[in-house]
């Protein structure tokens, strides 16, 4: 009892230590990278009133729709440490799997087709590509499938947002991403080992693919706050800006759709849901009233909303 109790506070504390795991979006190198560039912003821009006051704006960041940022950070880490730790998958546990099909299927190749350095740079980008990619196509049936958006309305119903924003989603939605990037890290690393018989690693900086790191500190925390940082039209045609996500967000119906992409804009430009920035927006986050199916202030109803939305789908479709 004593053991569980220990391990269920571990899990229920885990997102106070965030900020100095460099796994998470939060870590401390990465806010200093979005807070020096929304300096930058600061003083390109010529606004008055002092920059923390910009930064750390109350109207923002004690806002009832941030509030709820939070409470379901902490709700969701208990949720995890209770139910939800069964349907992990190991990305590990896919990548022996995949590993062992192939040497059974195939047998083991001559010799590794390429050195150890140009070995470990392909396993990096490829790696970072399918990571990239396939967030992108589950993103997108996360609207696209009425079902699946009933759970992504919570991630949209904010308000305002700040970094912590990017953990505004609910159960549901973080079990099937925790699914996908289990499922395509453990394929891609176990066709690599297969191939060069476990003599690849990527290139990390403390313990993370080095790519991510770089988008990470350069400016990934703005993507969810009031900062506006544009990249360009012709940048944003290969990375998504900050600004480019915010207009993912913005409840404007010709905003609807767009921009699904984390990091490369390619996907979203190859699928033809691209739009670039043309000069500074002022846009308002949220749901449309009819889109709502819970409150965007209250906790049980964010956590609890989708699945009532989805009973009334279930319900409707079986009486016709």
């Amino acid at each position: 009892m004593a053991d569980w109790l220990l391990s269920t506070w571990d899990a229920v504390t885990g997102p106070l230590r965030w900020p100095l795991d460099a796994e998470k979006r939060v870590f401390w190198a990465y806010l200093l990278g979005a807070a020096a560039l929304a300096a930058l912003v600061y003083v390109a821009q010529r606004r008055r009133g002092g920059l923390l006051r910009y930064v750390f704006a109350r109207r923002v960041w004690l806002h009832p729709s941030a509030r709820l940022d939070y409470a379901l950070l902490l709700a969701k880490a208990l949720l995890r440490a209770l139910l939800l730790g069964p349907l992990t998958v190991s990305a590990l546990g896919v990548a022996v799997a995949v590993f062992s099909a192939l040497d059974r299927a195939f047998g083991a190749p001559a010799a590794p087709p390429l050195g150890r350095l140009a070995a470990d740079a392909l396993y990096t980008v490829t790696l970072f590509l399918a990571w990239d990619a396939s967030r992108w196509w589950l993103h997108r049936l996360l609207h696209r499938v009425p079902f699946l958006w009933e759970f992504h309305k919570v991630h949209h119903s904010a308000e305002v947002m700040t970094p912590l924003t990017v953990y505004r989603s609910h159960p549901v939605e973080d079990v099937l991403f925790s699914l996908r990037g289990a499922l395509v890290t453990g394929a891609v690393t176990g066709v690599f080992h297969y191939f060069f018989r476990g003599q690849v690693t990527a290139w990390d900086v403390l313990g993370v693919n080095g790519i991510m790191v770089a988008f990470n500190a350069l400016g990934a925390n703005l993507r969810h706050s009031h900062v506006w940082l544009s990249y360009g039209p012709v940048v944003e045609h290969v990375l998504i800006s900050p600004a480019q996500h915010q207009i993912h967000h913005s409840v404007e119906p010709e905003h609807y759709e767009r921009n699904y992409g984390s990091c490369l804009a390619i996907w979203d430009w190859l699928g033809g849901s691209l739009h670039v920035t043309r000069g500074r927006l002022r846009l308002r986050f949220g749901l449309r009233a009819e889109d709502r199916n819970h409150s965007p202030h209250r906790l049980g109803s964010a956590l609890l909303g989708p699945l009532a939305a989805l009973w009334g789908r279930l319900r409707q479709s079986v009486s016709r």
